[in-house]
């Protein structure tokens, strides 16, 4: 008697039609293996969101990508560091999500642009003041996440430590944020917003100052990540556009 197939043929049976559409198009041969790859991932909302009912627009997308192309879909979470850390050092893995910047060029893969966003000052209250980050670093403490994007740029400015309080969640410099505890946030836009919101915090008092910079939120890969891999995701992606998955996603965030 044959036994079934194994989970990781299942797994390719499921996405076979996705699978062979891009296969014939690249002219490659099969995807790459479950054991082969891994999506790694931090809790950003609302970019990736780990235990929470909406998985993030980032998440899901990497995910949908995942399941077209025949790799696993399960995101591996860890702090931000960890993850930023580990893209860079292991090979055949994913991040969902990383903004693609001048500084991070050379440091891993670029494999799907999900979406522009913005990196800005923000004050709280309704006196509160628009401000450069010279000048809330200048008035007070300006809160970033530990080795985030914000965390790079406020050091490269030449901010002091003593002018910032760095923090390892989103969640505990929302809370700052809203009490006063903090005079400022470095942020990226969308994550600020839905940062407050996801505590419950009133978001009208916020003031957005300066914009540092617009760039792109990727998914990105290893340093040296197959070239066929990154066509096939990019392949998967455009497709996911023009079907209407991708805006469907899209729209669950408001984004």
């Amino acid at each position: 008697m044959t036994s079934g197939p194994t989970k990781s043929v299942r797994r390719l049976l499921r996405g076979a039609g996705a699978v062979l559409a891009v296969a014939a198009l690249l002219g490659t041969g099969a995807p790459v293996q479950a054991k082969d790859l891994k999506i790694l991932s931090a809790h950003l909302p609302p970019y990736s969101m780990k235990g929470e009912d909406k998985q993030g627009f980032v998440a899901e997308v990497a995910q949908e990508i995942a399941e077209r192309v025949g790799n696993p879909t399960k995101l591996h979470y860890a702090s931000w560091s960890r993850v930023y850390k580990t893209i860079q050092n292991k090979p055949n893995r994913l991040l969902a999500p990383i903004a693609r910047t001048p500084q991070r060029e050379d440091k891993l893969s670029w494999v799907v642009p999900v979406f522009p966003d913005r990196m800005v000052l923000l004050t709280y209250g309704d006196d509160a003041e628009k401000l450069s980050l010279q000048e809330a670093a200048k008035q007070g403490i300006v809160g970033v996440q530990q080795d985030s994007l914000m965390h790079e740029l406020a050091k490269k400015r030449g901010i002091k430590s003593k002018n910032l309080d760095v923090s390892g969640d989103l969640t505990s410099i929302a809370r700052k944020f809203a009490a006063g505890r903090i005079d400022a946030w470095l942020s990226l836009e969308s994550l600020a917003v839905f940062s407050m919101k996801e505590q419950g915090l009133d978001t009208d008092p916020m003031k957005v100052g300066e914009t540092i910079s617009e760039f792109t939120v990727y998914i990105g890969g290893s340093p040296g990540l197959s070239d066929k891999v990154k066509q096939r995701w990019r392949d998967a992606f455009e497709a996911m556009k023009k079907d209407g998955t991708y805006e469907e996603i899209m729209a669950k965030y408001g984004a």
